[in-house]
């Protein structure tokens, strides 16, 4: 494992792509950051970060072994600088070089220590199996379980019993599964075929008993709530955008970060949260945050009772080169006005980044160049900067 530990100038820039007015300045900041290289080649787009106890687990497919693999990062010692771990070689997930854009995707859960892993491995042209890794803090290896014939799991949660409600993507259909080690996996709920065919990113917002998942329907193009209420699913359209989002619910309020590839910019939803029927909820209140081209991924997170937006893009420096770059947004005294600053920036492009908080420390683990670099750096230090 190769390790990148590095202070990192960040570089404030004043860029006129914004849709509220940012703060102006032209004098350049310095933020510590840290960097580590968790896989230095051929990593493909479908990967993921998680928080559990102390460990970052990070879980990406390999272009070259076919392979899906993980990486935890212990931070209870020092969370700025992550000791991060060998790589553990999952699973063989593909027959053929020749992948789609769902190679790799899978679900991590982690309940009470015990860690589950889902995710489709395309054992032949003609068939495909739904596999379930399971295993505890203590134990060195995987269980698996396997379930042929399933389409892929688009979001999972783990009950006391040790099973997993699973909703479960095949064509248009969405179908919730209850899956236990004992028997056939148990149908729950369905939606009905033709209901939506999804695309892109799918975020999953719980707070308590209330469970649902944000997803963008290629069908009708539009962004969907799938609400899982009184034992069925239900699903309710909410905008004509978002293959690109992220969900979260702070403060009692639903939030959507989403980009809009057709206006080349970000917009926030955002509403109270209600744990009723689709008829009963109210519309989002929609905000323009900032203008912005070739974004792929987006986060949306507070610090401080203040929202920070995340995001990557590509601009055009001065010798008409595209750059590109993992811009952070924070709200200065007035709401409508931002500081942006510049985490990463190059001319390599970032294809893809995946991002979590914890306490006062940010997480950014991105994909660039085939390589899975992990970033991170204080949100304290960044807010007590001069």
């Amino acid at each position: 494992m190769k390790h990148l530990r590095a202070s990192i100038a960040l570089h404030v820039a004043v860029i006129s792509l914004l849709l509220s007015s940012c703060v102006p300045g032209s004098e350049k900041r310095v933020l510590e950051t840290h960097e580590t290289l968790v896989a230095d080649s051929s990593v493909g787009f479908n990967f993921s970060m998680h928080l559990s106890a102390n460990h970052l687990y990070m879980i990406y497919p390999s272009l070259d072994a076919l392979s899906l693999n993980l990486v935890s990062a212990e931070i209870s010692s020092d969370p700025l600088r992550p000791a991060v771990n060998d790589t553990t070689y999952l699973d063989r997930i593909s027959y053929s070089p020749d992948i789609d854009e769902n190679f790799g995707s899978h679900l991590f859960l982690s309940e009470d220590r015990l860690h589950h892993i889902l995710y489709i491995d395309r054992e032949s042209e003609e068939s495909s199996v739904l596999k379930w890794l399971s295993k505890t803090d203590s134990e060195e290896n995987w269980w698996i379980d396997a379930v042929p014939g399933f389409g892929k799991p688009l979001v999972a949660r783990a009950d006391q019993e040790g099973s997993l409600q699973t909703v479960i993507a095949e064509g248009s259909t969405l179908s919730l599964y209850r899956l236990t080690r004992e028997g056939h996996p148990e149908p729950k709920a369905l939606l009905p075929a033709g209901t939506l065919r999804p695309r892109g990113d799918v975020s999953v917002v719980r707070r308590g008993d209330y469970w649902a998942f944000t997803v963008y329907d290629d069908i009708s193009k539009r962004l969907y709530v799938i609400h899982h209420l009184n034992d069925k699913l239900e699903a309710e359209p909410i905008y004509p955008a978002g293959a690109v989002h992220y969900s979260t619910i702070v403060d009692g309020r639903l939030l959507i970060l989403l980009f809009q590839p057709a206006q080349s910019s970000i917009a926030l939803l955002d509403r109270a949260l209600i744990h009723a029927e689709v008829r009963d909820q109210q519309p989002f209140d929609v905000k323009s945050i900032t203008l912005c081209e070739g974004t792929t991924s987006v986060f949306l997170t507070t610090y401080k009772e203040k929202r920070l937006f995340l995001f990557n893009e590509r601009v055009t420096n001065q010798q008409d080169q595209s750059i590109y770059q993992l811009a952070l947004l924070r709200p200065e005294s007035a709401e409508s006005k931002y500081e942006k600053r510049i985490l990463v920036k190059g001319e390599d492009q970032i294809q893809a980044f995946a991002a979590l908080k914890n306490g006062d420390l940010l997480y950014v683990l991105y994909l660039r160049g085939g390589a899975l670099i992990l970033l991170s750096f204080s949100l304290a230090e960044l807010e007590h900067s001069p």
